[in-house]
């Protein structure tokens, strides 16, 4: 038996600062001091973002008979995944007069997971093993950088990473473990073996 599923979400987002930065109770002698100046609205974003899904069942007592024997009765594989797309930013290169905010996009980000179950009866107890292995294909997608450190990676396209990406502070070696999000941490695989009653 096969199923599956699918989703598409998409939404818009600003930021911005209203209000006081400074507020204070009735009757105290200091003054409310508002944001003024500081005040600000963001620029408008949007998020799309995919979820799906799908199970292919083989039924206990059912599938391929190899001399008797049915090696994949009672299995399931279960495939669940989403894909987001990349966050905004503003970059203009040099001579680009434009001040249009959220002109580019980061990488897009997924995921894929996959869970595998086999059920089987030993000394007449109902036992199931799985395997459930998270980010199937271990990708790694870059953080979104800021400042100094975006410029230096949009605008030097030819060097390899190690050179375009932020170094530490102490010691300017790659600062490999800011450089991806774990957003999608990295692959990880669980097994279980479970008893039924």
């Amino acid at each position: 038996m096969f199923n599956f599923g699918l989703s598409h979400e998409i939404y818009w987002s600003f930021n911005g600062e209203v209000g006081y930065s400074r507020l204070y109770e009735p009757g105290s002698s200091s003054v409310n001091v508002p944001k003024g100046l500081r005040q600000e609205k963001g620029a408008w974003a949007d998020y799309q973002r995919i979820k799906g899904w799908a199970s292919f069942t083989i039924n206990k007592d059912e599938g391929p008979e190899i001399g008797g024997f049915k090696p994949l009765s009672d299995f399931n594989i279960y495939l669940n995944f989403w894909w987001r797309s990349g966050d905004p930013y503003t970059y203009h290169t040099a001579g680009d007069i434009s001040t249009e905010p959220n002109n580019m996009r980061w990488f897009n980000y997924y995921q894929i997971d996959l869970n595998l179950s086999k059920g089987f009866i030993l000394s007449g107890l109902q036992m199931e093993v799985s395997v459930d292995i998270k980010n199937l294909l271990n990708s790694k997608f870059l953080r979104l950088l800021y400042d100094d450190d975006l410029v230096r990676y949009l605008e030097n396209p030819n060097l390899p990473d190690r050179d375009r990406l932020p170094k530490t502070y102490d010691f300017s070696e790659p600062n490999i473990w800011e450089w991806y999000s774990y957003e999608v941490p990295p692959r990880r695989i669980y097994f279980q073996l479970s008893v039924k009653f």
